[in-house]
């Protein structure tokens, strides 16, 4: 143990300030890493007197370093006696659940037509990162 000799002060120092300085930033690069879904358009209420149709805007909002295009994205609607979805970005869907994959600007339009009155729940899950948002609103017979 010939070449080992203790730091100085300075040295320490300067150690302990390159080591906090990395891994700061590594916790800027793990955050601007991730992805952060939700709901940028929602109705507040459906109108089932204007054949009870809703339109929903997913959108996945990505850090600097994170991909919002082609992320597979799960849709259910709740409950599933009340409403079903009609479309996913223009996909014919017709039932309580579907998946689609984001657009190059991580958007997905999800239309619902809802039978009955009553609160309505619109969930997406991003199945890359597992993370969801749920969007909430009534149907009302106006």
């Amino acid at each position: 143990m010939a070449g080992l000799r203790r730091l100085t002060k300075r040295e320490f120092f300067i150690l302990v300030v390159l080591f906090v300085v990395l891994a700061g930033l590594g916790f800027i690069a793990y955050f601007q890493s991730g992805v952060t879904p939700g709901w940028v358009t929602a109705q507040e209420r459906i109108s089932l007197s204007a054949e009870g149709i809703g339109v929903y805007v997913w959108q996945v909002r990505r850090g600097l370093w994170a991909d919002a295009a082609n992320r597979r994205t799960v849709f259910d609607v709740s409950p599933m006696t009340r409403a079903k979805i009609v479309s996913l970005n223009g996909r014919p869907v017709g039932k309580a659940s579907g998946t689609e994959t984001t657009d190059r600007s991580g958007r997905v339009v999800v239309v619902i037509k809802v039978e009955a009155e009553g609160p309505i729940a619109v969930r997406g899950v991003d199945l890359r990162t597992g993370k969801s948002a749920t969007a909430v609103r009534w149907s009302v017979a106006d």
